[in-house]
């Protein structure tokens, strides 16, 4: 449950359009306490943690819907394969999220990940590039911290129906119209490919 609530506050960077500055500041604020609950679980709630809101029925009461700004990224792939194999929401996000980033990964994208990064994981890089690269280093780093697995294989997805839930995943959502950085089929079996 932890990386599912985390994961989808992350979607707001996978939107054709950053929400407004409160929002994503609410989102990114979501995420960094996030990051603090597992301090909070090991101290028993004390009263730094409620005082700072370090509580997770806090994590699950901040937006974090698709909006008017665009469709999510990379949920539509996870759920075709959560759909062909038995595997958790949150598990697939965990694979998927830092394989995708690290795909869409450009000039054009490099200041938003590199803003995720500065403002959820502290990064402190001026490069907006390496901030980017570094931020999904963190990311990769705290889904093992959660005891995640790192690839489709270590999930119990094997990669022969790999064409397949591409096509499903482009098919049955608007991944390849109404996201931040449209993916067709090709791009969603590159992403899947890099996870195995």
């Amino acid at each position: 449950m932890k990386w599912i609530a985390n994961i989808h506050f992350t979607c707001r960077y996978e939107c054709s359009k950053l929400c407004n500055g409160i929002t994503s500041r609410q989102d990114e604020e979501g995420i960094v306490c996030k990051t603090k609950i597992d301090v909070c679980v090991g101290t028993g709630f004390g009263y730094s943690c409620k005082r700072d809101k370090y509580d997770p029925t806090y994590l699950y009461t901040l937006p974090s819907k698709q909006t008017a700004a665009g469709a999510w990224s990379v949920h539509p792939i996870e759920h075709v394969i959560s759909a062909y194999y038995d595997i958790t929401h949150g598990v697939g996000l965990a694979v998927l999220t830092p394989a995708w980033m690290s795909y869409v990964l450009s000039d054009t994208t490099a200041p938003r990940l590199a803003r995720f990064a500065r403002e959820v994981f502290g990064v402190e890089e001026a490069d907006n590039r390496k901030a980017a690269e570094l931020g999904i280093q963190k990311v990769r780093a705290f889904n093992q911290s959660l005891g995640m697995p790192a690839t489709l294989s270590e999930a119990g997805v094997p990669e022969d129906l790999f064409d397949e839930m591409a096509s499903e995943a482009v098919r049955t959502s608007t991944i390849a119209s109404k996201v931040y950085v449209k993916l067709e089929s090709s791009d969603v079996k590159q992403i899947l490919l890099s996870c195995r």
